[in-house]
């Protein structure tokens, strides 16, 4: 029996050789189960982007002029969710979130890039989306700003109803992009024309009776659908006059204070309510009131909020007996009097301390007001006046003038007009004051040239006749040594002209030339090296010297051409002047 069953029981090692096939198939079988796992999550993604390509087709179409208005930006931002609200797509096994991108293209048409994180039927995420672009354009998301309105006392939150009066109102706003941009800021305007920025999403409305429009902006420029909020906010009291008619004073000796011309920018007033008080704690409809002279207080009145508005009063009575008299021009400015029962402020200018220094037989005239009697008005020296450089000879004969401080009379002698002509000979003028007159050289110069005429004449002819020229032309390319131009026969400065060219295209170079002056014994006297060269062809190019020479010295040139090919021409004129 025992036989029998140790035959059919499995021994250790083939147990865990079974566990270890085990092993091993799992190992090769789990990677591949989630590698068919991982590709149907892409699958259905992939397959599940097709739709929202044609859905966003079909959405461009229908928003195709908002598109094409704007021609400024190169990219427009699609919420998913728009898609799925105007029904141009449907969500089975996949279900997303987020938006597609629509790119311009340098042709007609759009590249479409999607931003989506997509979870299965599991919540599961099969896709997630990359960071969206920033500053592509919103179309017609729904981008809508949240809000809520509370009154007087912002703490206690107690909700404001769009419409009613209130002292303060305070909004909360918060609002989420659909195009996935944070929102940058949120801003609101009475006039749809100066969008004023919020703080922390908050803002505070009073003293104002009318349509306040909000609205958010996103990073990407996108700005939400306007709300228009209904508020009347009133936060200040009335205004009012306080008139106490001095000819009110009853003879126990009260006067009359009465309230008049009570208005009301905001809410308004109870026109016959209890709205008037003089102490601030009793309030009545009661617009008059008699004081005992004199008193001091205030008066206040409110309106339909509750809001509260004081004037002080200062009622004195007037001297009895004897009423006063000043008006306003002559009580200092800015200061204050009672006058028969009105206060009343002055205006007479306060001129402080005048200060004025007069020139002899200067004026002063002094301006109305008061002058705190430190000024002073001060009569310059005439010295100090008449401050001047001449003398008694610079003076017209027996005419006067002040010279710091002292009369003067001119002893300078008026001689009149003065003509004169002459041939030859020179006139003194005498010193004196000269009216005017003429002064006649014509027959002194026309003689003077002729003279110098005749003269130059003569010299000019006597060296014309002296005069020395020569002219040489030589046409060399290849000068060994210098080359005698010209023995000279005469001293003096000759005017030296030299010109050169090379007259065949492959001539290109002139190296130097050189220009020098020997004796009698051929000894150098001067020498001009390099005067010049010319790298082009078929053009002159001219210099020109002053030298000084001697009879019997000799003018010789050398010019060297590298190429030594071609023509050189050389053409030297040499004149000598005295």
């Amino acid at each position: 029996m025992r036989n029998n069953l140790d035959s059919k029981a499995f021994t250790l090692v083939e147990l865990l050789t079974v566990v270890v096939l085990l092993g091993v198939i799992m190992m090769l079988a789990i990677p591949s189960l989630r590698n068919l796992t991982y590709n149907n999550s892409e699958q259905q993604y992939n397959y599940h982007v097709k739709f929202v390509e044609e859905a966003t087709k079909l959405y461009a179409r229908n928003y195709k002029s908002e598109l094409e208005k704007d021609k400024t930006s190169t990219c427009f931002n699609i919420p998913y969710q728009a898609l799925l609200e105007e029904d141009l797509i449907e969500e089975e096994e996949i279900s997303c979130e987020g938006n597609v991108i629509l790119e311009k293209r340098s042709r007609e048409g759009y590249n479409h890039k999607y931003y989506l994180t997509c979870r299965d039927s599991s919540g599961k995420v099969v896709h997630e989306s990359e960071p969206i672009p920033l500053n592509c354009k919103g179309i017609s998301g729904k981008f809508a700003v949240n809000y809520s309105l509370y009154k007087d006392g912002e703490s206690e939150q107690v909700p404001y109803t769009e419409g009613e009066w209130a002292k303060y109102i305070y909004g909360e706003y918060n609002s989420s992009s659909p195009y996935n941009y944070p929102v940058e800021r949120t801003e609101y305007t009475t006039d749809l024309i100066n969008w004023i920025p919020m703080v922390n999403k908050k803002q505070t409305y009073t003293n104002y009776n009318g349509n306040v429009f909000v609205r958010a902006v996103d990073m990407g420029g996108n700005t939400s659908e306007v709300v228009r909020h209904l508020v009347r906010g009133d936060s200040k009291g009335p205004s009012f006059l306080v008139d106490n008619d001095e000819n009110k004073i009853t003879d126990d000796g009260t006067m009359e204070v009465s309230i008049k011309n009570v208005s009301d920018e905001g809410i308004g007033v109870e026109t016959n309510g209890n709205i008037y008080s003089f102490d601030g704690v009793n309030w009545s409809n009661e617009k008059n009131k008699y004081y005992t002279l004199p008193s001091e207080g205030k008066i206040y009145v409110k309106d339909k909020l509750g809001n509260i508005a004081e004037q002080p009063i200062q009622v004195i009575r007037a001297c009895s007996g004897n009423h006063a008299t000043a008006n306003a021009s002559e009580i200092l400015e800015g200061k204050t009097a009672w006058v028969n029962g009105v206060k009343i402020t002055g205006i007479m200018k306060n001129r402080g301390k005048q200060t004025v220094t007069l020139n002899p037989g200067g004026s002063y005239t002094i301006p109305a007001g008061y002058h705190d009697g430190t000024g002073k008005v001060t009569v310059s020296t005439l010295a100090a006046n008449t401050s001047a450089t001449a003398k008694a000879d610079q003076i017209l004969k027996d005419r006067t003038a002040w010279v710091n401080g002292t009369k003067l009379t001119g002893t300078m002698e008026n001689r009149g007009t003065l003509n004169w002509s002459g041939v030859n000979t020179t006139y003194t003028i005498p010193a004196g004051y000269y009216s005017g007159g003429t002064i006649d050289s014509r027959a002194s110069y026309q003689k003077g040239y002729e003279d110098g005429y005749r003269k130059a004449s003569e010299e000019s002819s006597s060296n014309l006749q002296n005069n020395y020229h020569f002219s040489k032309s030589i046409n060399d390319y290849e000068m060994s040594g210098f080359v005698t131009m010209e023995t000279i026969s005469q001293n003096g400065k000759m005017l030296f002209t030299l010109k050169y060219m090379s007259k065949q295209n492959n001539l290109k170079v002139v190296d130097f030339v050189k220009i020098r002056i020997v004796d009698q014994n051929n000894q150098l006297v001067n020498q001009l090296v390099n005067v010049g060269s010319n790298n082009s062809v078929e053009t002159w190019v001219t210099k020109t010297y002053v030298l000084n020479v001697k009879a019997g010295y000799k003018i010789q040139m050398w010019g060297q051409n590298s190429n030594r090919v071609g023509y050189f021409y050389y053409d030297v004129d040499g004149y000598v002047l005295y």
